[in-house]
């Protein structure tokens, strides 16, 4: 007990802050309801069409939209109130839920209408996610940033570990149209959350001016292209996303075809990734900013394609649960440190236009799962995520001795 109320009373820790705590219980709710609707949905696709090849489309149809979106939602975040948009956006795919939810729960559900579904819900959650990026600096002080980006990242990796297990259970036991309503439920609350917090969430006025958004796009890539250092972690971001996490899509087959280990060996190495995940955000949390911040980024992004090379080469599912626990502690290290630094050195001004291009890294997954399943059909599921893996790694030293900048960032603790 002595170790929370320390917590609620430390200025540099996010839960000191009211604001922050009613922002963190609607981001937990909304994100265990993600679980619950990816579980559902994909067990849905899978009745009415048998094929495996529609849940890649599905989760395509929901990726794209937020990619494509991800910037000019992070434009309107700077011109308008944060607060409106993020708990405007949650009731909004709360609704979508709750439509798609009684039209399966009644049979009338068809995959064109998922498709629409899926297409909509990723336009609001590019919207919601501009929106978030803008919001969080404004409910702390600037030196619980990394507690805040900590504890909001540990939502995502607790859910991680027991969000499937749970979600799955729920399918099985009442069905995807009951499930998909839970997730209705949960970003209903998410809504009420943060339609609850009670500070200044408006623009700043030299930003509500007169100007296009085309054009305060262009002004947010310009600031990110010529600042080095959100240049590199961008870029850290795009091949990590795009060539290191995409070994989660390959991972079902590793798990049957390779370890032969069948959905509990699946599950258990997803737990253990989600695990490595959790303690790497406890690391985070415990020793604050880094003192050498840029090369624990560098060296925790190179360390996670080696521990992914090694995972690739096992053959015992401890082993690889091992392998994969570490290369999630040291992900979860360079993600959480590498979004501290950019929310507290980006101008507020610019917030939701780099953090919506900084964070469209995260949506490429589905992009680099296609490349890797078609690359593990011509070779091997092995071969792809040692390749993958490797590339990942030897991508963070050309960022050390072509971006230097990088490497010599340092924080205030």
């Amino acid at each position: 007990m002595q170790f929370f109320r320390n917590m609620f009373a430390d200025p540099s820790n996010a839960f000191h802050y009211t604001p922050y705590k009613k922002y963190w219980i609607g981001s937990f709710v909304a994100v265990f309801g993600e679980r619950f609707r990816f579980i559902a949905s994909g067990w849905l696709v899978v009745q009415l069409t048998n094929s495996p090849a529609w849940l890649g489309i599905i989760a395509l149809c929901q990726a794209l939209p937020t990619i494509i979106l991800s910037i000019p939602a992070g434009a309107i975040a700077d011109k308008y109130d944060s607060k409106k948009l993020v708990y405007i956006s949650d009731f909004v795919i709360a609704i979508a839920h709750f439509c798609i939810a009684i039209l399966t729960i009644t049979g009338l559900v068809e995959l064109w209408m998922l498709i629409i579904w899926s297409a909509f819900v990723g336009s609001i959650f590019a919207i919601s996610a501009g929106g978030q990026n803008v919001l969080l600096p404004k409910l702390i002080s600037m030196s619980a940033m990394t507690s805040a980006i900590a504890y909001t990242s540990g939502i995502w990796q607790t859910s991680r570990v027991i969000g499937p297990a749970a979600a799955g259970i729920a399918v099985a036991i009442i069905g995807p149209g009951y499930s998909l309503l839970m997730t209705s439920v949960g970003y209903f609350i998410a809504s009420v959350a943060i339609f609850a917090i009670i500070v200044d969430t408006s623009p700043n006025k030299n930003d509500n001016d007169s100007s296009n958004i085309i054009s305060e796009m262009k002004e947010g890539a310009s600031y990110v292209f010529h600042n080095k250092v959100f240049l590199g972690l961008t870029l850290i971001s795009f091949c990590a996303s795009t060539f290191g996490t995409s070994y989660m899509i390959l991972l079902p087959i590793f798990a049957s075809d390779v370890l032969q280990v069948g959905a509990q060996g699946f599950g258990a190495m997803e737990a253990a990734a989600g695990t490595g995940a959790i303690i790497g955000t406890l690391i985070v949390i415990k020793m604050g900013p880094a003192n050498k911040i840029g090369r624990t980024i560098i060296g925790c992004s190179a360390l996670f394609g080696f521990a992914l090379a090694i995972f690739a080469f096992t053959k015992l599912l401890l082993l690889s649960m091992i392998m994969l626990l570490i290369a999630g502690m040291f992900q979860s290290i360079y993600l959480n440190y590498s979004m501290t630094v950019i929310q507290l050195t980006v101008p507020d001004a610019l917030r939701g236009r780099v953090m919506s291009i900084y964070t469209t890294t995260y949506f490429l997954i589905s992009i680099g799962g296609f490349l890797s399943g078609m690359l593990a059909a011509a070779t091997s599921v092995p071969f792809t995520i040692m390749l993958f893996a490797l590339i990942v790694a030897l991508f963070a030293f050309l960022i050390y001795f072509i971006l230097p900048e990088v490497k010599n960032i340092e924080l205030e603790k």
